[in-house]
């Protein structure tokens, strides 16, 4: 029997806003993202994920390889962030 059973409930959540979760603009535009092919294509997914249009234009913008751009840079995030849970 599980004993830890989630509770829901309809009442408004605590939250509160967590500083430096993600990396402002200015960081990004300094960081030393580096463009990491995979050794095997079979470790790449297709997924389909939804972002904001201007987001879009952005990575289009720096040319053809910007799902690659975008993948290092998830990367970078994760790497940072590794040892910090969220």
């Amino acid at each position: 029997m599980n004993q830890n059973k989630d509770i829901y409930t309809d009442e408004p959540l605590d939250m509160e806003i967590i500083k430096d979760f993600l990396p402002s603009p200015e960081e990004l535009r300094k960081a030393d993202v580096r463009i990491i092919y995979p050794n095997d294509i079979k470790s790449i997914k297709a997924i389909s994920v939804n972002f904001d249009n201007d987001i879009i234009d952005y990575f289009k913008s720096l040319g053809e390889n910007y799902p690659l751009i975008m993948n290092a840079i998830l990367r970078a995030y994760i790497e940072h962030h590794k040892n910090h849970h969220l």
